[in-house]
């Protein structure tokens, strides 16, 4: 259902989605930044319908998520673990849970730069320690006052 494609390619239909769907626009970084931070041996991938896609680093980084699909998240972010991705950021909400699912969790919570907006989830593919869960759950607190 993914296939690897070249950065220039991922970037144009990254960012013609990012105009299409105001919510991938909103919720993503922006092409020119994903440009700025590409690295050689990142590798991006497209649905075959190249209506959602991701970014895997050398490191292990999922970033750049995107789907104009409403229901495809659970096969893209099996596809990006198949494909090497071991940790990621994300905003408090639904990718939360969606990536929970597939064995991630936080390990570090963070105020969100923008006041009022969701907190940043550092989350981490497989075990997380007892203290971290703890740490993440003691941050939402202070950061929504719950």
């Amino acid at each position: 259902m993914y296939y690897k494609v070249s950065s220039a390619e991922f970037i144009a239909q990254f960012a013609k989605m990012r105009e299409e769907y105001p919510v991938i626009r909103d919720n993503t970084s922006t092409p020119t930044e994903i440009h700025k931070a590409a690295k050689f041996h990142d590798s991006y991938y497209l649905h075959h319908d190249s209506r959602s896609g991701f970014i895997v680093t050398g490191e292990g980084e999922l970033k750049a998520v995107f789907s104009a699909v409403k229901g495809r998240g659970d096969i893209l972010v099996q596809s990006a673990v198949k494909r090497g991705a071991t940790f990621l950021d994300c905003f408090d909400g639904y990718l939360v849970n969606l990536y929970q699912r597939h064995g991630f969790g936080s390990w570090k919570i963070e105020p969100n730069w923008t006041p009022g907006g969701p907190a940043v989830h550092h989350m981490r593919y497989g075990a997380v320690s007892q203290a971290d869960l703890a740490e993440a759950g003691r941050m939402l607190q202070v950061i929504y006052g719950k």
